[in-house]
């Protein structure tokens, strides 16, 4: 009786959270970049070929932004299997600060309004499989090599839309860059993880001229 009350109570806390957003929004940052303006030194083993994740983030279509910070589950690294922080080592860097702490920044921030449809018994470590889930199947990387435009030279901003269109619904992705170059892949899906028209505020190009997609370091 009391393991069927408390499922009864996850599925009706699980079905609250799920009124809060619309959308998600997968933010996918390029080492390359990242480590031209930071000093990456937490960057090694992660994949040459990938977008690290920056966070899975439950959104509004409209209205003010969120949500954030929803149900206090704290965060822990204790809590990942194994097989999750082989992952998150490949596909989910802090790159140039503390990993621990920026996995709690985005749990605490974006994870903690997410509505666990794994329907698993950690929340947390369902969290970051999915993410890094989802960062595999829309590999931003992939996509834009799949158009031919590869780490390493400039490219218009045209270009690279034109890359990423290929693989990705026109509209359902942004850009952001730097001084240093492209610097996140920003796409947008739906409530079943499907891609789906942006916001304006997310489907921008916030970048201009030629735009550098360098290579990652020789050496982090």
């Amino acid at each position: 009786m009391r393991l069927t009350a408390t499922v009864a109570l996850l599925l009706l806390f699980t079905a609250a959270l799920a009124e809060n957003y619309d959308y998600y929004v997968l933010a996918t940052s390029w080492a390359g970049t990242t480590c031209l303006e930071k000093r990456c030194n937490a960057a090694q083993g992660i994949s040459e070929t990938f977008f690290n994740i920056h966070g899975l983030w439950p959104s509004r279509m409209s209205g003010p932004m969120g949500p954030f910070a929803c149900e206090n589950i704290p965060f822990s690294m204790d809590v990942f299997t194994p097989n999750t922080l082989s992952l998150m080592k490949q596909f989910w860097s802090g790159l140039y600060g503390s990993t621990e702490d920026f996995h709690n920044h985005e749990w605490t921030k974006h994870g903690s309004c997410w509505a666990n449809d794994m329907n698993g018994a950690n929340p947390i470590d369902d969290y970051f499989r999915k993410s890094i889930e989802l960062g595999l199947r829309y590999n931003a990387y992939n996509a834009l090599e799949k158009g031919g435009v590869t780490p390493g030279k400039a490219y218009t901003v045209s270009q690279i839309v034109k890359a990423l269109t290929l693989s990705y619904k026109p509209g359902s992705f942004g850009l952001v860059c730097s001084q240093k170059g492209l610097k996140e892949v920003r796409i947008c899906l739906d409530r079943n993880y499907q891609l789906t028209e942006c916001p304006a505020s997310v489907g921008k190009f916030n970048c201009g001229g030629n735009v550098q997609f360098p290579a990652l370091p020789s050496s982090f």
